[in-house]
């Protein structure tokens, strides 16, 4: 693993994520809280710098500044909540007097996971459970607008999720256990789909 911890990472970027909000989690939202390295690790470990990655749901934008970093890939961070975006843009502001290289290759848009524009350039999403499995109903939908095979890299997956992706066309093709490094439970994984080209 390139950084020992999240706190390294962020610190090594300039970045600052430790805005969250763990106890907001009801039946119709999900907590924002940044993504373990260990499981931005095995998505980076599966990336290229050919591919663009959406993270849809991406709070303050560790996983958006860690893949951009780590793969060397674009990446694009997409967040609906106000509060959140802005952090995510003072991180883009912090590092590019650290990392302009990474900086680079980070863009970021305001809007629900649904609205988001269909950018053929994305060939993987990621997504850290970041709202409920009607939401990714509509996301689902827009991603298929794109003419564009892709991956979807899903890190703490729940079964709603998968029966979504698999009615809309998505088909799993690795399951990643991240429980030695994370802990014991279950959801402690990463799930990757593809959709084919059309």
């Amino acid at each position: 693993m390139r950084w020992k911890s999240g706190a390294a990472f962020d610190r090594a970027l300039g970045i600052d994520t430790s805005l969250t909000d763990r106890h907001w989690a009801h039946r119709d939202r999900h907590p924002c809280q940044p993504t373990p390295v260990e499981a931005l690790e095995a998505v980076a470990q599966r990336l290229t710098p050919q591919d663009c990655v959406a993270d849809l749901g991406c709070g303050t934008g560790r996983a958006v500044f860690y893949l951009a970093a780590a793969a060397g890939c674009r990446a694009i961070g997409v967040e609906v909540e106000e509060r959140w975006y802005a952090a995510a843009v003072e991180n883009l502001a912090r590092c590019r007097r650290r990392a302009p290289e990474v900086a680079a290759r980070v863009s970021l848009r305001c809007c629900a996971a649904q609205d988001a524009p269909p950018d053929d350039s994305v060939t993987a999403f990621y997504c850290f459970n970041p709202f409920p499995a009607a939401v990714l109903r509509g996301a689902v939908k827009r991603m298929g607008e794109s003419r564009r095979g892709a991956r979807l890299f899903c890190y703490y997956p729940d079964e709603a999720w998968a029966a979504v992706l698999a009615e809309a066309g998505w088909q799993r093709t690795e399951t990643v256990d991240l429980r030695s490094a994370l802990g014991r439970d279950p959801r402690e994984r990463l799930e990757v789909y593809e959709r084919r080209e059309r």
